[in-house]
């Protein structure tokens, strides 16, 4: 996806574009939102207006949207919300799931559960969608507390991931997503 010249890396976004429409991990994303889903992401894992997730890059989150497209998109837990939902709330909710799925599967040996959605599901005696994403996210936490060796590598709680969604948002509409992605 790199133009021929070694020293410039420019990166070929049509090519790219194309790449990811065909991609088979992200059928379950309409394919006119899929350019804003990712553009969203993007600024979502950290860039010039948002804060990164220590230790984890974009290559980690990327790695793990992919994988895990269909819970975190919500096509598979039957609670819809993109990271592109003009609803602010179910956008959120997204973010909370593709957090939650990144931070399980760096420490996938410490879980019960096979699969993020195994988990979130067996939450499901929450009282409403929004507890149910703060739970999954404290128990993610709480399973990783006892495995990582310094504070920083924890995930974010579910207040820090709100006040970071809302600085998105705003990195968004600073770099002109927020048009193309209708937030």
């Amino acid at each position: 996806l790199f133009t021929p010249y070694e020293e410039s890396k420019f990166l070929l976004l049509n090519q790219l574009r194309e790449s990811l429409h065909q991609d088979p991990d992200l059928a379950d994303i309409a394919r006119p939102l899929l350019t804003s889903v990712l553009q969203v992401l993007f600024v979502s894992t950290g860039c010039d207006y948002v804060s990164f997730f220590a230790g984890l890059g974009k290559a980690t989150c990327l790695n793990a949207f992919f994988q895990h497209s269909a819970f975190i998109t919500g096509q598979s837990i039957a609670q819809h919300g993109l990271l592109t939902d003009s609803d602010h709330e179910k956008s959120l909710l997204a973010l909370f799931r593709l957090i939650g799925s990144v931070y399980f599967k760096k420490h996938r040996s410490t879980f019960h559960h096979s699969s993020t959605s195994q988990l979130f599901t067996s939450l499901s005696g929450s009282d409403s969608s929004f507890n149910q994403h703060i739970r999954f996210l404290e128990v993610v936490r709480d399973t990783i507390w006892a495995k990582v060796p310094f504070e920083d590598e924890m995930p974010p709680s579910p207040g820090a991931l709100k006040l970071h969604w809302l600085r998105t948002l705003f990195g968004c509409l600073i770099s002109g997503v927020r048009q193309t992605a209708k937030l």
